[in-house]
């Protein structure tokens, strides 16, 4: 067998087996590919989204601005945003905040009317698949604030140069007002009135006048001491006690004593007539 017969025969072959693979492959009814076709295989099936979680945990206080509530929450799992709703007592409607991101977990509401209690929420939302609506959580707990008060600022420290003590009150007796102290007194009887129950006297010694101090010839009203009259007449030194009126410089007795004085000036007798 020469080499050109070999030759020959090599290219009938190769022909009959590429029939037989052409026939085979369409009878097996396996998708085919035309050459140079642009089709592709087909992708695989799509990863499940992850689940939306919800906001948890809201806390309410005054913030540090007047007009101001600090909110804080754990975030919501798989979030884009965090929508903050408030409502004031006594409106039938709430209100939106911005939006805060997905991974926010505090917010700080401004510009509320001072003397109003606020009720908060919060809710997380993202975009759908495929271009859908947006994906909403549910609503956090409902908290309850008031927004912070303006504080006032102390008032300025005056310059030291400039306060002045408060000097103390004093307190000067009206005439005829006088408050009547309690009032001892010593002295020898001048004169005696009986329509008007006194008798004036030279004080030699006095005491417990406080601030006061009785001037001679000192007045005696003895109209609550009985049976002074029996004993009572000028010339005889007596003890008296009662309450002193400084506007009048009268002492109003309530106990009066006499006493005979010899020279060695001790008492040889006495009387003592009181109100008891």
């Amino acid at each position: 067998m020469n080499a050109k017969f070999l030759s020959s025969a090599n290219a009938a072959l190769i022909l009959i087996i590429a029939a037989v693979i052409l026939l085979f492959g369409a009878g097996c009814g396996g998708p085919t590919f035309a050459a140079g076709s642009g089709q592709v295989p087909p992708p695989p099936p799509p990863t499940p989204e992850a689940r939306l979680g919800n906001p948890t945990g809201l806390t309410a206080a005054p913030g540090s601005n007047p007009g101001a509530v600090d909110l804080r929450w754990t975030p919501a799992a798989n979030a884009a945003i965090h929508l903050v709703y408030l409502i004031k007592t006594g409106d039938a409607s709430g209100r939106f905040w911005p939006a805060a991101p997905g991974d926010a977990s505090s917010a700080t509401v401004t510009g509320l009317q001072i003397g109003h209690t606020y009720y908060f929420i919060v809710i997380a939302g993202r975009p759908g698949t495929g271009g859908a609506s947006y994906q909403w959580s549910q609503w956090s707990n409902w908290m309850q604030a008031a927004p912070a008060q303006p504080v006032l600022p102390p008032p300025p420290t005056l310059p030291a140069a400039t306060i002045a003590p408060t000097p103390a009150a004093t307190i000067t007796p009206t005439p005829g007002t006088g408050r009547r102290q309690r009032a001892e007194i010593e002295g020898t009887v001048i004169a005696i009135d009986a329509g008007a129950n006194t008798f004036t006297v030279t004080v030699t010694e006095y005491e417990h006048f406080g601030g006061s101090r009785p001037s001679n010839p000192m007045t005696v009203d003895y109209s609550a001491v009985e049976s002074v009259e029996n004993w009572l007449r000028p010339g005889r030194y007596i003890e008296a006690e009662g309450s002193y009126d400084p506007a009048t410089n009268t002492l109003r007795a309530h106990e009066v004593e006499s006493h005979y004085r010899d020279d060695d000036d001790h008492d040889d007798d006495d009387h003592d007539d009181d109100d008891d």
